[in-house]
């Protein structure tokens, strides 16, 4: 037996395979032809199922990685379908209502099944005078109750949404619980707070267009509001072509994909009563909108009363540590933003104590960050039902609308829950081998794919092309580079792809200003892909970015004042010392050691030489990103642009989009030829610029601030 995944075998005999449950309670398999169901099986396990067929034929499966597709190579003569878990899907129903009820009972939803659910909206509704309302929507309520314990795919959401253009009229001839219409609503009140699905309670929203019957708008309003979940969750429209934008809006509401983080902190142990802060946004710990934190106890080494701010997590309030030593670890799991899609960064967390004697964060500059860190990437399903108006009151036009925005909204949901909406890969790479003159691709790998594809395109605003397809593990070797390209990589699993990850630039990189040198200037920083992007921050000497820049945290001082390379004076060396130095070492350059090659930081001469010998102009908007800097063109025409990306002190980043600082390699003093020092030691010189103009002056910046560096090296 051999696995095939969306393979075509044969060419006799299109079939495809749907494997799902259904909400009955009843598994089953069903196969197509031509979107006609030739054969049912049911079961009520379906771990493993054989179907025989007398002729060989094709097998497309739609589905997703949760179940896989065996078939025998010598001839098609046996199909076994196995289920490995519950697969992941969507349901809906639909309920349509005016003087009697037309029900479509919940049923997966996807795009083999988005036509019935088409066709039983277009042409199975009609129109007639009355509108049980409150009926219909007791309906609705019945139909999740009875299938809550059927649905075994997991949940992210589940959905009721009511549309209605008047008022309820005959719900109280069709029961005998209740004798008024307030007491009909607020009895289905009261079932919306208990109604429960797979342990979710259901959102209700309600868009209501005022028909021109209704005298009685504040019961109009108050229908509204009464079957919505809120008042925000209550629309009132005021046409009819507003009604597919609010579908559309509860349509971009609605996830059915679940991505968690596990994180892992190596921390020194301290005092009891001592405050622990991890900080995720790059900020000091008192301006953080994003950290976890945590009071440390002695004696059971937990961290207790444990905080999630802009985070959840399912770790809890205590968070056990691991002992090694001094040293203990903590991870905590489940975690997620509160708001918005993207992952919490782990590049740049920093770590902070609050003594209990102290009124003030401490800041750990020996802190090394995330000792492991974790993406997990789940498909979930959503629940929906419709409820819809059908009362002869709206228009023959207005009923083709409500229609059609009902179906293209059932058919947005069924798209998305075809495709598990991965996040593109992260940590993308390129690194030009300039011994082989190739590119080679490289970024974390995606949970459940089974393979990538690799897009290209030609400079920076091109159209990518598919370069490589079903690319096996997370790298990729360009043999073929373009001089100046962009690139992209999506995941590929069974049943579609992901999003594409971020674009990386390549260059190669750098552009000849025609200098008298013959220098050649990168095209972006250190850090970054793009032109226009700041990229990493580097104290002066240092090769790697950091969260806090000051003194007590520079590789190259001690204390507030004292230096342990690069100083020329006496007086201004721990315990003496002095090296002469005034031009970084090939190893503490930040362009080299992260560049490699040729590539260096270039010295106070080299931008001497960059200023003499090309026209600055500010730009307020870099090719249309929104970035401000400074553009310096060259006698030959080509131009070269730097970001004005500020800089970095403390933990704060300062005058970005005003100002741009470039590190120099050279020292902020000169040797003469005699050995005589002047300057200022502690500092160095830099490239300075602004709306107002750009230079490097005699002065510099001191070594601890957080500079970007724009690399340059020699042409060969």
């Amino acid at each position: 037996m051999k696995k095939i995944y969306m393979k075509k075998i044969y060419s006799l005999l299109v079939l495809s395979l749907f494997v799902g449950l259904q909400c009955f309670g009843q598994r089953y398999i069903k196969l197509y032809q031509d979107d006609v169901v030739i054969k049912q099986l049911s079961t009520e396990e379906i771990d493993s199922i054989s179907i025989t067929e007398t002729e060989p034929h094709i097998v497309n499966f739609w589905y997703d990685g949760k179940i896989f597709l065996n078939y025998n190579a010598a001839g098609i003569d046996s199909i076994t379908v196995t289920n490995n878990g519950k697969p992941p899907l969507s349901y809906a129903g639909v309920v349509a209502f005016n003087s009697e009820l037309k029900i479509k009972d919940l049923d997966i939803l996807a795009p083999s099944t988005a036509d019935e659910y088409e066709n039983f909206i277009k042409y199975d509704l009609t129109q007639k005078n009355g509108t049980i309302l409150y009926y219909a929507f007791d309906k609705a309520l019945n139909i999740l109750h009875d299938n809550a314990n059927n649905i075994v795919t997991p949940l992210e959401s589940v959905h009721v949404i009511t549309f209605t253009d008047g008022l309820d009229q005959g719900s109280l001839m069709l029961t005998d619980k209740y004798g008024s219409s307030v007491e009909y609503l607020n009895a289905l009140r009261n079932r919306m707070a208990q109604t429960k699905v797979s342990g979710l309670s259901p959102q209700f929203y309600s868009v209501g267009l005022r028909g021109s019957d209704v005298s009685n708008v504040e019961l109009f309003r108050q229908n509204l509001r009464g079957l919505a979940s809120s008042d925000a969750n209550a629309f009132e429209v005021n046409s009819i072509n507003e009604i597919g934008s609010k579908f559309y809006d509860i349509e971009k509401q609605i996830q059915n994909v679940s991505t968690r983080q596990s994180m892992t902190f190596k921390v020194p142990g301290v005092e009891s009563g001592t405050r622990m802060r991890f900080v995720f946004d790059n900020q000091a710990a008192e301006n953080s909108q994003l950290y976890i934190e945590g009071t440390f106890n002695l004696q059971d080494r937990c961290l207790h009363d444990v905080v999630y701010h802009g985070i959840k997590a399912v770790s809890g309030k205590t968070i056990q540590g691991t002992q090694d030593g001094i040293f203990l670890t903590y991870t905590f799991t489940g975690m997620h933003r509160e708001t918005g899609t993207s992952l919490i960064p782990t590049s740049s967390v920093a770590h902070y104590y609050k003594y209990p004697s102290s009124t003030s964060w401490q800041y750990n500059s020996e802190f090394s960050g995330t000792t492991s860190s974790q993406e997990n990437v789940s498909h979930t399903g959503t629940a929906i039902l419709l409820i819809i108006d059908c009362s002869s009151s709206l228009t023959d036009e207005d009923f083709w609308q409500i229609r059609q925005s009902a179906s293209s909204f059932l058919s947005g949901v069924a798209d998305n829950a075809e495709r598990w909406k991965l996040s593109g890969p992260q940590n993308f790479k390129a690194v030009f081998d300039e011994n082989k003159n190739v590119v080679n691709l490289s970024w974390d790998a995606v949970n459940y794919a089974q393979s990538y594809r690799v897009y290209r395109s030609s400079g920076l605003n091109g159209n990518y092309t598919l370069v490589a397809d079903n690319v096996k593990g997370n790298s990729w070797t360009d043999e073929s580079p373009l001089q100046a390209c962009c690139y992209k990589v999506s995941a590929i699993y069974l049943g579609g792809k992901s999003i594409l990850s971020e674009s990386i630039y390549y260059g190669l990189e750098y552009i000849d200003l025609g200098l008298p040198s013959g220098l050649l200037w990168a095209t972006c920083n250190v850090g970054a892909s793009k032109p226009e992007e700041y990229g990493d921050y580097f104290a002066w000497g240092e090769t790697k970015p950091k969260a806090d820049y000051s003194w007590s945290t520079y590789k190259w001082g001690s204390g507030e004042r004292w230096l342990t390379k690069y100083n020329p004076f006496l007086s201004y060396g721990a315990n003496s010392f002095t090296d002469r130095k005034i031009t970084l070492d090939l190893a503490d350059d930040a362009a080299c050691a992260n560049w490699g090659g040729e590539w260096r930081m270039p010295t106070k001469a080299d931008i001497k030489e960059l200023l003499d010998n090309t026209s600055t102009q500010w730009v307020d908007n870099y090719n249309g990103t929104g970035v401000a800097g400074m553009r310096f063109t060259g006698a030959n025409g080509n131009d070269l642009f730097l970001p004005a990306a500020g800089d970095r002190a403390g933990t704060l980043l300062n005058n970005a989009g005003s100002d741009g600082y470039y590190w120099s390699s050279s020292l902020g003093c000169d040797v003469s030829d005699s050995g005589e020092a002047t300057g200022r030691p502690w500092e160095a010189r830099e490239l300075y610029f602004s709306s107002y103009g750009a230079w490097c002056g005699p002065g510099g910046n001191p070594r601890y601030v957080g500079f970007p560096v724009r690399p340059v090296r020699p042409k060969n």
